[in-house]
């Protein structure tokens, strides 16, 4: 039942990028993440671009690759030059497009090997945090390939709730990020 699944978050492992601009959100999401995936490595950015970099770094690299994105969106304006930040909307579209682009090279290098084992994809969670709290705002956000939009400020139960829910779907096979198979 349900304190099992809890039970279950809680033992599990994986890594987690929190992206925000602002240091106090980053230090009550990060508190709320060692409440509810304990074992969880985290990783902070505080640009989308940062966030970004960091994904494909990861995702290239031989190490563990990120589960979960909790991604502000509006980084605010830098102030030397006067332009916005890239917002986590376009972050979370160029996410998925490079993901998008890995996996269908994965799938043709398989497929040419004939490897029919291949371990499922686990899609990676990608959560919107924004104060903007419209519909059109939301629709906008999903359509960039964001899982859930949290208004801010959400409460650790809102985050559980989406924890939970994309837990529950993972393919039970993956573990954990450190098998490296692809699908972080």
């Amino acid at each position: 039942g349900r304190t099992d699944e809890t039970a279950a978050l809680l033992a599990s492992t994986g890594r987690v990028m929190i992206a925000d601009d602002d240091e106090m959100n980053r230090l009550v999401m990060r508190m709320y993440l060692k409440k509810l995936i304990p074992a969880w490595d985290v990783s902070e950015a505080a640009t989308a671009d940062e966030a970004v970099g960091a994904i494909k770094a990861a995702h290239d690299s031989a190490g563990p690759r990120f589960d979960v994105v909790l991604m502000d969106e509006d980084f605010g304006f830098d102030m030397a030059t006067r332009i916005a930040h890239k917002s986590g909307t376009a972050a979370t579209k160029e996410i998925r497009e490079f993901l998008g682009q890995r996996a269908a090279a994965a799938a043709a290098a398989a497929a040419a090997a004939a490897a029919t084992d291949a371990p499922p994809m686990r899609r990676m969670l990608i959560v919107g945090a924004t104060g903007y709290e419209s519909k059109a705002h939301r629709v906008r956000a999903l359509e960039a390939g964001q899982d859930d939009v949290l208004g801010k400020p959400y409460e650790e139960k809102e985050l559980k709730r989406v924890l939970l829910a994309w837990f529950r779907r993972r393919p039970t096979a993956v573990a954990s990020s450190a098998q490296g198979n692809g699908t972080h």
